[in-house]
């Protein structure tokens, strides 16, 4: 009787609780979930994996790329058909990461007992934490700091961008921005600390005299939240397009209505690079786009931070073709790169999107140079090349952003300098 008793109360509190908690609400594992690398040794072999790259739903961790090895994960019920492709097409690969769950749930435990009571670059912070340090800074440095948001998410959060200056007339300003995808979170904790430089140290740099900062750590908070609590692949946004199969988001570095919707980007909703019904459909790309268009500040760099691959990369995305000036940004580029290798040895390669990757239109730093005009745009993919991926463990927060802060200081400095 007792056994009955206990099985009708389990019942009656799974039908309750289904009510409402929603399957989705339940947090992803990756139990069985494997990446394998896979190299591209001739065009053939590049051509196949585009193939593979814009019609089917595997989550490309890095995209294809002529003689250079491409990532992909794959859940258990994916596996068999990932390694049959690869026979079928001659390709050569490995098992490169063969347990997410275990890497994952290594890194839950490390940041819940790394996290301080502020934020700091030795764990990883959620999206009110950031914004919340953000505002005391504009509290605490009145005179140099001021935070406002350029709009609301697909869910309501405020998208907070904090403007660096140190007063007077305007200036020529640098645009920063980080977590386009919602698992890159060393995006964000190297932006945080290119803030906290700025701040904390802004007497240092002389270049604050003659450029500004506009920084914006969280483009898609909604999918950073949901990469938090729910699923730390996730790399879209959380927007509603209305998919039968239930699939949520947009990528929104396929969004931008700039050569929208060309090569490597997919209409399936559920594809990890789906554009979006329409150009600019998500709220937090068309704020930025308004930001950049109508705030009438004199952009001179644009520079948009991603992970993983260690890659400086130059416009343009939806074409092999090049900018005119791609010289000048090139040199520059190469040069920021140097001065980053200077402070640990970490190599990055230069070049335009599409010549060092594959096409992938709709890009941020393509609408930045082409249609707002801003002359030094970039994407900086960057640590690792591939050991921890996506899943960069907090110990390499600390050199990832002191690296790459050095060669932002040389953009900045170039740009006060009038060197470029």
């Amino acid at each position: 009787m007792r056994a009955i008793t206990l099985l009708l109360v389990a019942v009656n509190l799974t039908v309750i609780y289904g009510l409402f908690i929603s399957p989705e609400m339940i947090e992803q594992r990756f139990d069985g979930h494997s990446v394998y690398r896979v190299k591209s040794s001739s065009e053939k072999d590049f051509r196949s994996l585009v193939k593979l790259f814009e019609t089917d739903t595997m989550d490309f961790w890095t995209m294809p790329r002529r003689g250079g090895f491409t990532d992909i994960r794959v859940n258990p019920e994916q596996n068999f058909h990932l390694l049959d492709f690869f026979r079928n097409n001659s390709l050569s690969y490995s098992l490169h990461i063969k347990d997410i769950e275990g890497i994952v749930e290594s890194e839950r435990r490390n940041n819940i007992k790394l996290k301080t009571g502020g934020i700091d670059w030795k764990a990883y912070y959620r999206a009110d934490e950031i914004h919340a340090w953000m505002d005391s800074l504009a509290d605490f440095y009145p005179g140099l700091v001021s935070v406002v948001s350029i709009g609301k998410s697909s869910e309501g959060r405020d998208l907070k961008l904090i403007k660096i200056s140190k007063g007077g007339v305007p200036k020529p300003t640098i645009f920063i921005d980080s977590t386009f995808h919602a698992r890159e979170w060393i995006s964000s904790a190297v932006s945080t600390y290119v803030i906290n430089q700025l701040t904390t140290n802004s007497s240092q740099y002389k270049f604050l005299d003659k450029v500004d900062f506009h920084i914006l750590p969280l483009v898609n908070p909604d999918g950073f939240e949901w990469s938090h609590t729910q699923d730390r692949m996730w790399r879209k946004t959380r927007s509603n397009h209305g998919s039968s199969f239930g699939c949520r988001g947009v990528d929104p570095n396929r969004n931008f209505g700039y050569q929208w919707g060309g090569s490597g980007t997919s209409s399936n909703k559920c594809s990890e690079i789906y554009k979006g019904p329409t150009a600019f459909s998500e709220p937090e790309t068309a704020a930025l786009r308004d930001y950049i268009s109508h705030s009438g500040t004199d952009f001179r760099a644009y520079i948009t931070i991603h992970s993983y691959s260690q890659l400086w990369l130059t416009p343009w995305g939806f074409t092999s073709d090049v900018p005119a000036d791609y010289n000048e940004l090139e040199s520059l580029a190469k040069r920021g790169a140097q001065v980053i290798s200077q402070a640990f040895g970490t190599q990055y390669q230069v070049g335009s999107s599409t010549n060092v990757l594959y096409a992938a239109a709709g890009g941020s730093d393509d609408w930045a140079k082409g249609a707002a005009g801003i002359k030094f745009s970039y994407t900086i993919e960057l640590r690792d090349t591939g050991h921890f991926g996506f899943i960069l463990p907090a110990n390499q927060i600390e050199p990832t952003a002191y690296e790459t802060w050095q060669g932002l200081k040389y953009v900045a400095n170039s740009i006060a300098s009038d060197l470029i």
